[in-house]
């Protein structure tokens, strides 16, 4: 039922046709309004509005831009009008007041008590006003960046006083810049209820070709900085940290690695240098431990068939209580490293440097600035370097085969962090040559690696006579591996050649 005197029902307004009217850009629309009634059904605990308000939220957030084609500058006052005259089916009067206080309020400093609409409602409506118009200011702040690519990943609420807070994580290619939006318009909800966190995840690096190469080598280490949680960069020192957490960690330390290569000269050398240098230290703890976590498994794996009781079996148990030793002492040098004011101050200054351009290079007209530019070349200039292998024997060495390994792994790395710009076919055809070599390549390099840290074994501990011949009947069997994979390691180059 509609408060005072009713137009024709041929004469009256829906939010589509106002939409249609003023030219409202319903993909952004359509995606604040949804994010709206996310936040509106996640936060109902705390601003305990009652069903309706959950249409009046859905509302005001497809209307909340209606004037920008009329008045960009003003117009979230221009849309108060708009809504304000109209007549809009389905809602009372005071609700499309309230309707036209949301687009008021949806942006700039909220003063309530110089809107003279908002003076008309009473204080029920005048507290649900403001309600509303939070949420949807929170909202319209993750599509920030107009793209519809920001989504709610999770809401978690602290109800308990004094640290009553809301904390949103958000996903997608621009989540960081709309996160940072986002909780900078949450001061209305601060004011009404607590304070808002929202902290932003890429799930991809989003580059565009016209990025230029210093922004997409930004937003690339940003990718791989959100692959782990914030608080698995600071290692806890409760327990034994769990082999996948430290080969995960490992490898995403690799992958910036080699991005701090591949666009290192487009920044400020006096910045980006200790960043790599963090990067390199936090990579030779975590190598001190992987390299244990998988001595030990090629063990535990080698140990299966033993005889309990056998020469074999004391030598393996020698080598297993050697390494896990090895293994504790160099979790909790990395423990003390991460825990420590250095390793804490390069995360700020890798994070923070991720997030702005301040200290990207401007490239001199006639090179290269912009992926438009140079995408293709980069990767052909890490496919070359891979290729120029083909030249290695059939036979290599171990540690040519582990240079190869570690060409292409950088190949496999760049490959994913410009994903986004490359063609999709090329970009799997790429990836799963460099899987396939790396899982081969490795095995080989692992067993070399632990036949000579089981010959270390033997160098630094006093061993009896069963002991002795375990442990170099374990090394034997390494070696085995090597032998019997080393010959086809070029049938694993052979595909990338051809690229």
């Amino acid at each position: 039922m509609l408060c005072g005197r009713c137009p024709p029902i041929e004469d009256m307004d829906t939010i589509a046709s106002l939409c249609e009217r003023y030219r409202v850009d319903l993909a952004h629309a359509d995606h604040v309004a949804r994010l709206t009634v996310e936040l509106f059904d996640a936060l109902q605990r705390l601003h305990r509005l009652p069903p309706r308000a959950r249409d009046l939220a859905e509302a005001g957030a497809m209307l909340h831009n209606v004037g920008l084609t009329v008045d960009e500058p003003s117009h979230h006052l221009v849309g108060r009008d708009i809504i304000a005259a109209a007549q809009l089916t389905g809602f009372t009067h005071a609700e499309r007041l309230m309707l036209a206080c949301i687009t008021a309020f949806h942006r700039k400093t909220v003063r309530p008590e110089s809107e003279q609409l908002f003076q008309v409602l009473n204080p029920v409506q005048q507290q649900e006003t403001l309600a509303l118009s939070a949420l949807v200011r929170i909202a319209d702040g993750l599509d920030y960046s107009q793209t519809q690519s920001t989504h709610i990943d999770t809401i978690e609420l602290d109800v308990s006083e004094p640290t009553k807070a809301i904390r949103v994580r958000v996903t997608g290619a621009h989540s960081h810049e709309d996160a940072a939006r986002a909780e900078k318009k949450s001061d209305l909800w601060r004011a009404l209820f607590c304070p808002v966190y929202v902290s932003g995840r890429l799930t991809s690096p989003g580059l565009a070709l016209d990025h230029t190469l210093a922004a997409a080598g930004r937003r690339i280490l940003r990718y791989h900085l959100d692959q782990i949680e914030p608080q698995e960069w600071l290692l806890a020192a409760d327990n034994p940290i769990p082999p996948r957490q430290i080969d995960r960690l490992y490898t995403t330390v690799r992958y910036m690695r080699a991005t701090v290569r591949a666009f290192g000269e487009h920044y400020r050398s006096k910045r980006v240098r200790p960043l790599a240098k963090g990067l390199s230290q936090l990579e030779a703890y975590l190598q001190r431990v992987r390299e244990r976590d998988v001595w030990m498994a090629i063990l535990e794996k080698y140990g299966q068939g033993l005889e309990p009781d056998s020469d074999l079996s004391a030598g393996a148990e020698a080598l297993r209580a050697a390494w896990q030793a090895e293994r504790e002492s160099a979790q909790a040098d990395l423990i003390e490293y991460t825990h420590g004011i250095d390793h804490g101050t390069w995360f700020e200054a890798i994070a923070t440097f991720t997030q702005s351009d301040r200290d990207d290079k401007t490239a001199p007209l006639g090179k290269p600035a912009r992926l438009r530019h140079a995408v293709d070349l980069i990767q052909a200039a890490h496919l070359a370097r891979v290729k120029a292998f083909d030249e290695l024997p059939a036979r290599p060495a171990v540690e040519d085969v582990r240079r190869v390994y570690l060409a292409v792994e950088r190949l496999r790395s760049i490959t994913d962090g410009l994903r986004d710009v490359l063609p999709p076919a090329q970009v799997e055809r790429i990836q799963t040559a460099c899987t396939a070599a790396q899982e081969t390549w490795g095995i080989i390099y692992d067993a070399y690696t632990a036949a000579h840290a089981a010959l270390r074994f033997l160098d630094e501990h006093a061993a009896d006579e069963a002991t002795l011949r375990g442990v170099l009947a374990f090394g034997e069997s390494q070696r085995r591996v090597i032998d019997a994979r080393l010959p086809a390691w070029r049938t694993f180059l052979e595909p990338l050649l051809v690229i």
